[in-house]
């Protein structure tokens, strides 16, 4: 089975779910990836990449339908509102 991953500190991410579980590919396709492929060191590495790169544009990886719909939108207003989530999430992050 592959590792369970879980953030405990909220964020607004359209591939992280609102129980704070990410989409990683390496997860999903844990039990057909080669035996090399199936290592804390590639889940790490996807997972870096999350915060490190901008969302994949794939809809089959939007697990946040609501911040993906505001981050990937048309409408400018609506990409700020999802940035201002986000640093919103950063903000009650430090506080704690």
């Amino acid at each position: 089975a592959p590792p369970a991953v879980r953030f405990t500190t909220p964020l607004f991410h359209p591939q992280i779910n609102g129980q704070g579980v990410p989409y990683l590919r390496c997860l999903v396709m844990w039990t057909y990836a080669e035996p090399k492929e199936r290592t804390i060191a590639t889940v790490m590495r996807q997972l870096v990449g999350l915060f490190a790169h901008d969302p994949s544009p794939e809809p089959a990886t939007h697990i946040n339908p609501a911040a993906a719909a505001l981050h990937f939108s048309r409408s400018e207003e609506e990409r700020k509102e999802s940035k201002r989530r986000v640093k919103r999430c950063v903000q009650r992050s430090m506080d704690m």
